[in-house]
């Protein structure tokens, strides 16, 4: 019986969270399908992480215009549902309250706005006392991107 090779495809994050030290704090794939299910997010993080060249890092983000998912990685596990689910609409709203609730975003917006998003938090910019960032503060993530650099990896 002929032996299958299997490929790892390559992958780099949307954005990704590093300490100073260089360190990769997080990686985030923004994703702003107008139908981003729980099965679809898990169905993404498995491509993404097991079948990928991603780097191995503590926290991966995946997120739309109305939902994100946070996953606390534990090595190259399959199947490891998000710890946590969280609406995104406050978030976009908070950086774009002119934007209606039927209007999509396009291209990299969302990017720029996840982004800053990310950023505000590592500052300590945004208050952890609506959701999403009391839940991202109770798991721990708040506390892991404390002080980190936001960057933006994919351009076009």
């Amino acid at each position: 019986m002929a032996q299958r090779s299997h490929t790892l495809l390559y992958y780099q994050p949307d954005i990704s969270i590093r300490d100073e030290d260089g360190q990769s704090i997080a990686l985030v794939q923004v994703k702003n399908a107008r139908v981003l299910s729980r099965d679809i997010a898990l169905a993404l993080y498995h491509d993404i992480i097991a079948e990928s060249t991603a780097s191995y890092a503590p926290y991966f983000l995946l997120l739309s215009q109305r939902l994100g998912f946070l996953w606390k990685q534990q090595g190259r596990r399959e199947n490891v549902s998000p710890m946590i689910e969280f609406p995104m609409e406050g978030v976009v709203a908070r950086y774009l309250p002119e934007l209606t609730a039927d209007e999509w975003l396009r291209g990299r917006e969302l990017d720029f706005i996840v982004s800053q998003w990310l950023t505000d938090l590592a500052i300590g910019l945004q208050a952890s006392i609506d959701e999403p960032e009391k839940s991202l503060a109770e798991s721990g993530f708040l506390a892991a991107i404390e002080g980190a650099l936001v960057r933006i990896e994919t351009i076009g």
